[in-house]
């Protein structure tokens, strides 16, 4: 049996995506084909890479779920046992990931963060979040 081939498409169905636009068609997760068109081959081979670490990495515990979180956010891919470790959202020509961090990660985090602020004052393409950071990852000038 072969599997059922999603194509990604923008939210409208029509307007040529931007960088950034989310899977957004609900009817179907996505598969990797469809992933791999959405986000370009560069990045997929990125995309494939982190996958592949995380399960070399936690072999046998995380079972990645693709979760759709409405018109806005589209589809995602989440690594969770009981707590989540990661979410990967494929975007157009790039992807983002939200890494979960427990107490000890954020303080380490922060401090490291502080001192190469005060060294560079940059950020990349880091976004800091509540429980974790967020990684811009593909695309030309990101990290």
């Amino acid at each position: 049996m072969s599997p059922t081939r999603t194509r990604a498409t923008a939210a409208d169905g029509g307007t040529p995506p931007q960088i950034g636009d989310r899977i957004t068609d609900k009817s179907a997760p996505p598969d990797d084909g469809a992933v791999r068109e959405w986000i370009g081959p560069e990045t997929f081979e990125r995309w494939a890479e982190l996958r592949s670490w995380i399960d070399e990495s936690y072999p046998g515990v995380f079972t990645p779920d693709r979760l759709y979180g409405g018109k806005n956010r589209g589809w995602s891919l989440r690594y969770k046992k009981t707590k989540a470790l990661c979410t990967l959202m494929p975007e157009y020509r790039r992807f983002s990931a939200v890494v979960v961090m427990g107490g000890a990660e954020r303080a380490a985090r922060a401090a490291s963060r502080d001192k190469r602020r005060r060294r560079s004052g940059s950020r990349g393409g880091i976004r800091q979040h509540r429980t974790g950071v967020a990684l811009d990852l593909g695309g030309s000038g990101l990290p």
